[in-house]
């Protein structure tokens, strides 16, 4: 979690920065904190699975997810079908 919170003041940072050069430095870096986040996280998920964990700890791990494969496509890395993966596994484990 520590990764993503990084990553989200880097992107934070880019967005309020006018030099385009820093900007493209800081979308890097939350780029390299996003995908570190994404492995502990894709790694917490199989955890869970395997140890039977209950519906709310995969769905908010998952939604974690979610943010992570969004906030990359946005910054050029498609994961727009691990995106999808993640909204059909919350929708079937809400019941939905």
């Amino acid at each position: 979690v520590l990764y993503l919170l990084i990553a989200q003041d880097k992107k934070d940072n880019a967005l309020q920065t006018t030099k385009h050069k820093k900007r493209e430095d800081l979308n890097t870096k939350a780029k390299e904190y996003y995908k570190k986040s994404m492995k502990f996280l894709v790694e917490h998920k199989n955890i869970l699975q395997e140890r039977g964990a209950d519906n709310s700890e995969l769905i908010s791990t998952l939604f974690k997810l979610q943010n992570i494969y969004y906030k990359l496509t946005l910054l050029g890395v498609d994961l727009s079908k691990e995106y999808d993966e993640a909204s059909d596994e919350i929708e079937k484990l809400r019941g939905e």
